[in-house]
């Protein structure tokens, strides 16, 4: 300590400013965190507040972007969201395209409560990226039957891939 006093530094500051950072850091969310305030005010706004939808709403981003859910929404770049969702892109674009936009308002509603932490949104990029990805996958496959219909159901409909 008495190094560092002799260097110039007061040790007592140091040591406020270490606290400062890790209060403001302990403020910041994670994902799950703001998935679950971005859903409590979006649904707000829909007619079946309580309905299926709602539901599904916040169970497709704990479903889909599980390794992001325990992250602070501060750290997680365009590359979390394309790595989260590279396989939905590829398997069934209606999917991974409702939890891209979910997952853009997720991060919106982040970047707004905290501005601060001089965040932007990730998902936007992720997306070009997952987009660009998918062109080239299916640049390589062989043309699919004009026949072929996605068998997975979504909302009570085929989804139509």
């Amino acid at each position: 300590m008495r190094s560092q006093i002799d260097g110039g530094h007061d040790p007592i500051q140091e040591r406020r400013r270490e606290q400062v950072i890790i209060e403001r850091d302990a403020k910041v969310p994670t994902f799950l965190q703001a998935a679950v305030k971005t859903h409590e005010k979006a649904k707000s706004g829909w007619k079946q507040a309580d309905g299926r939808n709602a539901r599904r709403w916040l169970s497709s981003v704990k479903a889909h972007l599980a390794p992001l859910l325990e992250r602070r929404v501060d750290t997680l770049k365009p590359r979390d969201f394309f790595d989260a969702l590279a396989s939905a892109w590829i398997e069934c674009l209606c999917v991974a395209d409702n939890v891209f936009q979910r997952a853009s308002a997720i991060m919106e509603w982040a970047f707004a409560a905290y501005p601060e932490r001089a965040m932007c949104n990730p998902v936007p990029s992720a997306r070009v990226a997952a987009e660009q990805k998918r062109a080239a996958v299916e640049a390589k496959a062989p043309p699919r039957d004009p026949a072929y219909r996605c068998t997975r159901v979504h909302a009570s409909a085929p989804c139509g891939h």
